[in-house]
């Protein structure tokens, strides 16, 4: 796997990143608006054409990176806002279910059952560690049933999908940008 080593690039992607997250931001809470980001668009159509059908086991629903919140919002309105739980390294939108955390940090004590697990960080390629970290961790904490969704294979740049099918899970749907995972074992 190609990893960016050379910090200037990565602070210029960093930089780059956040500064479309901010001229963006206004956008991407108008349902309306929403379909002019195709990122955006793809997790929250995803949402509601598949993932708000599924039978969930017991659990929590869980994303990591929550963005805007936008669609994490909808996740509330339609898991419960007791059982879905955020994750990012910022919350600019202050949401009082998103728990402000380094997921490189992310370990053993966070441990708790998980329904559903949407690993939405920053590419493979930009934050290989953690992205690690965030996979091993929604490993042992996915329930049997549960789900996983994550980049597929050419956004990840290296065989998630079968490190997931030899870890007991199925693969149900893919498109370009998400992959959903269920855990058969």
């Amino acid at each position: 796997m190609e990893v960016i080593k050379d910090e200037k690039e990565l602070e210029n992607i960093v930089n780059n990143h956040t500064e479309i997250l901010r001229r963006s931001y206004s956008s991407w809470s108008d349902v309306d608006n929403i379909s002019k980001n195709p990122y955006f668009s793809c997790l929250y159509k995803l949402s509601k054409k598949y993932l708000y059908n599924l039978d969930l086991p017991k659990g929590k629903v869980v994303m990591l990176g929550t963005h805007d919140c936008f669609t994490f919002e909808q996740w509330k309105q339609k898991f419960g806002e007791e059982r879905v739980v955020g994750y990012d390294i910022i919350n600019p939108s202050n949401n009082k279910s998103v728990i402000i955390k380094d997921l490189s940090t992310l370990s053993e004590k966070d441990d708790y059952p998980c329904a559903l697990i949407c690993n939405d960080l920053p590419m493979w390629i930009v934050i290989p560690e953690t992205r690690k970290i965030t996979l091993e961790w929604s490993l042992r904490n996915i329930v049997p049933g549960g789900y996983y969704l994550d980049s597929p294979n050419h956004r990840c740049c290296w065989d998630l999908r079968g490190y997931m099918l030899n870890h007991g899970f199925e693969e149900l749907l893919w498109n370009n940008l998400f992959v959903i995972y269920k855990r058969v074992k």
